[in-house]
């Protein structure tokens, strides 16, 4: 398997990304192994492979760069925003996420200050 530098594969990452503008141009998630890693980093096809993984904390570097890479959830792939209606309709998705995270975090919060009320500290979430 190819090895990186995250600058370097956030590169790569990046480089296959431009050529993918567009929700009706994704590039898949095993594609982008292959593409950047070669055939023999394809498998396995789990969470687990390491390739992927790497590309998946190279696009959350891009993101938190201010790259719009988008990801529907449904399985067709990633691709760069080409418009502000597909950059809301991910954001949509990818914040709900967020939310219904700090949403379970806050309930969890209460049941574990009624449990230990002497020892937690309210948040301010």
């Amino acid at each position: 398997m190819r090895k990186y530098t995250d600058e370097q594969l956030d590169r790569e990452v990046l480089f296959l990304l431009k050529l993918h503008t567009g929700k009706h141009n994704p590039v898949g998630r095993w594609e982008m192994v292959i593409r950047i890693y070669g055939d023999d980093a394809i498998l396995p096809q789990t969470n687990d492979n390491m390739a992927d993984r790497q590309i998946r904390e190279s696009i959350a570097r891009l993101r938190t760069s201010g790259v719009l890479v988008c990801d529907m959830g449904d399985g067709s792939g990633r691709f760069l925003a080409m418009s502000l209606d597909e950059y809301q309709a991910f954001r949509l998705k990818y914040g709900g996420r967020a939310y219904e995270v700090l949403e379970t975090l806050r309930e969890m919060d209460k049941a574990a200050r009624q449990i230990w009320p002497d020892v937690l500290q309210p948040r301010l979430i």
